[in-house]
């Protein structure tokens, strides 16, 4: 149904110089860079709406915002003793994500101020819109000879991971990282990778989110 609306605005530069232009030797370089904003207006009269993984909302679509963001949990390490969730419960908090809730579990952040770690806490966690790309031609010439190498990058964007929120699930059901190797036990409390154990269940958090900024040299040609 297309029933929304979105607005992108956004500029793009193309810049060519020949540096170096004779018989024997040439020398061009073309450069690119592009920026694009854009903003979820409409969605049928609805707010938001989530687009479903295989078993959690992976991503939400909310007007006002891009028109895709990543939507979960936001983390802060993990519960490395029994004494610091006694004092969290001793400051009113709770958790309807029991399992989490005991030592070396993740621990959630409480988004949305109610003391209460539940679903309500959910709320954007990335941003998979890049805030620019740009890219780099450099051409040689020389008598019989050519040479091209082009350079592209993106700056800014985001990228989640299923993947690892597949293989670091650490509930003995599939391979793993080799994050494993230093998971929360007894006796390695310093750490920000979880406990293992059986029954855990996916959550889209923070955990997955990383930098997708790069460079990398796309095309190299010698002639």
């Amino acid at each position: 149904d297309n029933s929304g609306k979105i607005k992108n605005q956004g500029v793009e530069i193309e810049l060519t110089s020949h540096n170096i232009k004779n018989k024997a030797f040439q020398w061009t370089t073309a450069l690119n860079f592009s920026a694009n904003r854009n903003k979820l207006l409409e969605l049928g009269g609805e707010p938001f709406q989530y687009n479903y993984g295989e078993r959690n909302e992976v991503y939400a679509a909310i007007v006002g915002k891009p028109a895709i963001q990543f939507f979960g949990y936001k983390t802060n390490g993990v519960w490395t003793s029994q004494a610091q969730i006694d004092e969290a419960k001793a400051g009113g908090q709770t958790s309807t994500l029991a399992k989490y809730f005991a030592p070396g579990g993740l621990r959630f952040v409480d988004m949305n101020g109610d003391n209460i770690i539940d679903m309500n806490d959910r709320t954007t966690i990335g941003d998979p819109f890049p805030d620019f790309t740009w890219g780099i031609n450099n051409s040689f010439k020389y008598k019989g000879f050519d040479l091209n190498a082009f350079f592209q990058a993106s700056q800014g964007n985001d990228l989640l991971s299923y993947t690892l929120m597949e293989l670091n699930l650490l509930s003995g059901i599939n391979n793993a990282t080799t994050d494993a190797l230093n998971r929360w036990t007894p006796t390695n409390t310093n750490t920000n990778i979880p406990k293992a154990m059986t029954g855990r269940t996916r959550r889209v958090s923070t955990r997955w989110v990383y930098d997708g900024s790069f460079v990398r040299l796309k095309n190299l040609a010698l002639g």
